[in-house]
């Protein structure tokens, strides 16, 4: 939902450094990673709620943040499925700093479990929320924070904009073993973020 905050020049040196270093990225612009391996062949899409104020981006071409809009999520994530692909979804939506999730989100990713087989992992509220398994989709509603840290406006701040909690320190990893396009294992790894290292 950042990724617009510094305009288009902003946007275009991040893909700029991800491709420089050889990191493929989606989210953006229609853009997917299709990853086939062995017996599996796996897709992952992101989205991004409207309800998180995205900064908005003019993207040439008509191209723009991947915006959650449910239909077309869905027609997007059957098509995949029937060429084959097993679904991994990025969701960015939630109440920041909230451990429980809303009943919307809750719906919405049962919901989609009733079309498809699929994991779905979310991130936004910055703090862990809870994981199920609905029919055979693998849940994690927020996976808390990964690498994050206090928030200043302008270096030279003495006093951060926002400051971590230690809600905020915890967050978590999923680990997803994929055997023929099916999960057959999963976990939780929690991770804490201290002061000096992961």
């Amino acid at each position: 939902n950042h990724i617009g905050d510094y305009k288009l020049n902003g946007y275009n040196f991040t893909k700029y450094l991800l491709k420089s270093n050889r990191i493929n990225w989606f989210g953006t612009e229609n853009k997917t990673i299709k990853i086939i391996n062995n017996n599996n062949k796996i897709i992952l899409s992101g989205y991004c709620c409207l309800s998180t104020n995205p900064s908005h981006i003019k993207i040439p071409n008509n191209k723009d943040i991947n915006y959650l809009d449910y239909n077309k999520m869905i027609k997007n994530l059957v098509d995949y499925k029937n060429k084959g692909f097993f679904n991994i979804v990025s969701i960015h939506h939630g109440i920041e700093h909230i451990h429980l999730v809303s009943s919307e989100d809750i719906k919405f990713a049962r919901n989609l479990s009733t079309k498809i087989d699929y994991i779905y992992y979310g991130h936004h509220p910055h703090v862990l929320q809870p994981f199920e398994q609905i029919n055979n989709s693998k849940i994690f509603y927020s996976l808390g924070n990964c690498l994050f840290d206090d928030v200043y406006r302008q270096k030279k701040d003495k006093k951060p904009l926002v400051k971590m909690t230690e809600a905020n320190r915890l967050g978590g990893i999923a680990t997803i073993e994929i055997k023929s396009n099916k999960v057959i294992n999963n976990k939780l790894v929690n991770i804490y973020l201290s002061n000096k290292k992961i």
